[in-house]
């Protein structure tokens, strides 16, 4: 379980947290590690965004089918880039668009109710998620 904390940590907006904290957390389920293989689907568009996810290694891509059936690679998010942050508390929390494993994938899923006790108790971690999904609201 170090090992995982430990790549937990090695994250931008985990990292502040301490191990005892995560570990609690990981031990509870309110911290899932969930591993995709290639190519695997990990959100569908208009899928319901019920938690956050950060991806700890791998490769992610995010996708748009058009209306002639054309899939569009919108962007790519790599170790330590959230997934769905900015979708997770808004008044229709779905995905955008379709998320994918384009290499073997492992990524950090909370909770939305894990997260928000989270942000409440720690301020310096609620900057930090703010300042996050702040910089990819265009993108998910």
């Amino acid at each position: 379980m170090d090992n995982i904390i430990d790549q937990i940590k090695a994250t931008t907006l985990f990292g502040q947290l301490d191990a005892e904290t995560i570990r609690n957390c990981l031990e509870s389920g309110e911290f899932k590690i969930v591993s995709y293989a290639k190519n695997a689907v990990i959100h569908f568009e208009a899928e319901t965004a019920n938690k956050l996810e950060v991806v700890l290694n791998g490769k992610v891509a995010v996708e748009h089918i058009d209306e002639s059936g054309e899939l569009l690679s919108i962007t790519e998010l790599f170790h330590n880039d959230i997934l769905g942050g900015n979708l997770l508390f808004s008044e229709h929390p779905v995905y955008p668009m379709t998320i994918t494993a384009q290499l073997p994938t492992v990524v950090l899923a909370v909770e939305r109710e894990a997260l928000f006790r989270l942000l409440s108790e720690n301020p310096d971690f609620l900057k930090l998620y703010l300042s996050s999904i702040s910089g990819r609201t265009q993108i998910l």
